[in-house]
């Protein structure tokens, strides 16, 4: 038995001719790619149509959605990203996938989220969005803007390495909060907010307002 023109298998024919075997799931596959059946007399049978793995990601008010098809059936497909294990879910008997994970503390357009069975069987999606803050400074008062957290997630605002507020992300991942920084402000320093998973967005810029012009007085 040959997939692809490699080898995956071998079974001993019955009486009237026939054939049935088990064989594990080929790491790679492709609806075009032929698997043939052949004995030694030259013989043969064939058939395709065997999927590529495949997967897909969709941010919901639950996390990051994420699907896969044409898994080995029955196993169980690691889940990484930046190289780092992020995740585990179970494949169907039908070698379908379908679980909910939280946003990775760091995150890229270029960088691949991957989805792995046993096999060697693998897909994967790119464009994630980092996460990310601005600001609008009214003297003391500082409204921060967050995009691309987790959802419903406990955002942690700091200035300098000192917590000012919290925020909490709204389904989408978003939000905006008003915070107060009483020290003084330098433009090198961070503006930061962290979710609970660790998801994170700096800025920097700040200064301190102008401090208010002393009164003069007046002598005759």
């Amino acid at each position: 038995m040959y997939y692809h023109n490699k080898q995956v298998g071998a079974a001993r024919s019955n009486a009237a001719g026939g054939v049935t075997a088990s064989i594990d799931y080929p790491a790679k596959t492709q609806p075009s790619w032929p698997f043939v059946v052949k004995d030694p007399q030259g013989h043969y049978a064939a058939v395709s149509g065997l999927a590529a793995a495949a997967m897909t990601d969709k941010l919901t008010s639950s996390g990051l959605a994420l699907t896969g098809t044409a898994f080995a059936p029955g196993t169980e497909v690691s889940i990484t990203y930046m190289k780092a294990t992020i995740g585990h879910a179970a494949v169907s008997a039908k070698g379908t996938v379908s679980t909910v994970i939280h946003l990775p503390p760091k995150s890229g357009r270029r960088y691949r989220l991957r989805m792995t069975d046993p096999a060697g069987r693998s897909a994967s999606v790119i464009g994630l969005t980092p996460a990310k803050i601005s600001y609008l400074q009214n003297g003391d008062f500082v409204t921060v803007t967050g995009n691309n957290f987790n959802p419903d997630a406990t955002v942690v605002i700091s200035y300098d390495g000192h917590q000012v507020g919290q925020a909490t992300a709204t389904a989408s991942g978003g939000f905006t909060q008003v915070v107060e920084i009483t020290t003084i402000m330098e433009r090198t320093e961070r503006l930061r907010a962290v979710d609970a998973d660790g998801r994170g967005a700096s800025a920097i810029g700040l200064t301190s307002p102008p401090a208010p012009a002393k009164a003069r007085t007046a002598s005759t």
